[in-house]
């Protein structure tokens, strides 16, 4: 993945969940959020949010504000592929949608268990993940389709991408999508393990 400045990246270690933009991190350990009804090896919807101009990153756990932090300041430089899947995530991820603006967890709620039509203000790109066969993932928004190198799951609603630990998926796209006067969201389902082993759930391309 990127590092330093350039940084975005999504990762789990055990329990905790960590959001990172350049040097600045906010991990969170939403063990207490999670219930008997809704435990943690079930499907779970997770946002990862920055206002630019607050300078505040943000995690939202389904209908709940997790985390928090203040004073950060994203001044990216990198631009590379987007990655799901380090080659060791464990879990399965469906409706991948990145905004181009800071989602309120409002707005978040009233729309993460709606199918998108990928023309929506603010959308930045949009992969349904609707086709369960193939190796492409299609996006709805600017036909950035991602390669798929794991394998399709079979929903009692549709479908989701399963990572097995050893694959991953490549986002086709030369441009980084957030840059230093961007604010943005990063949303989707995920269902995973927990292992005491760090996997990243999403990062932005390999090298500096």
């Amino acid at each position: 993945y990127a590092n330093g400045t350039n940084l975005v990246e999504i990762s789990q270690n055990g329990a905790d969940l960590s959001f990172q933009l350049g040097n600045d991190i906010l991990t969170v350990d939403p063990t207490s959020d999670y219930t008997m009804v809704n435990p943690w090896d079930s499907w779970h919807h997770w946002a990862f949010v920055y206002d630019n101009s607050a300078q505040l990153m943000q995690i939202f756990l389904d209908d709940k504000l997790i985390g928090s932090n203040s004073n950060v300041v994203y001044n990216p430089s990198f631009q590379g592929k987007l990655t799901i899947g380090d080659g060791e995530l464990a879990g399965n991820i469906h409706e991948l949608r990145i905004w181009e603006d800071d989602r309120s967890l409002g707005e978040v709620v009233a729309n993460m268990s709606a199918t998108l039509s990928g023309s929506e203000s603010g959308i930045y790109g949009y992969w349904p993940l609707d086709e369960g066969t193939g190796q492409l993932a299609i996006d709805k928004v600017r036909s950035r389709n991602a390669t798929v190198n794991a394998d399709w799951l079979l929903l009692p609603g549709g479908f989701s991408w399963e990572f097995d630990g050893t694959n991953y998926l490549t986002i086709n796209s030369t441009n980084v999508l957030i840059d230093q006067e961007t604010d943005m969201t990063i949303e989707f389902w995920f269902n995973g393990n927990l292992t005491g082993n760090e996997q990243g759930l999403f990062g932005n391309g390999y090298g500096d």
